[in-house]
């Protein structure tokens, strides 16, 4: 049950969002520096990216979604 759930998150947000590297200010794309931080757990290390809605239709659902879960 929880490899489904974990499957369908996954899905549902690659199917909503384009992901892709990071841009700067200048519009150049960021390279992400694969590193992990060294401590008791091994770690990747933080990654930057760009994470935008796939059209109107998706960046709506995810007001909608936002707005049910603000408390």
């Amino acid at each position: 049950m929880a490899y489904s759930s974990v499957w369908i998150s996954i899905a549902s947000i690659l199917k909503t969002f384009n992901i892709s590297k990071a841009v700067d200010e200048h519009g150049n794309v960021i390279e992400p520096v694969y590193d992990s931080q060294s401590s008791v757990l091994a770690m990747p290390s933080p990654l930057e990216f760009s994470m935008k809605p796939r059209s109107a239709e998706a960046e709506e659902l995810i007001a909608t979604a936002s707005d049910d879960l603000k408390v």
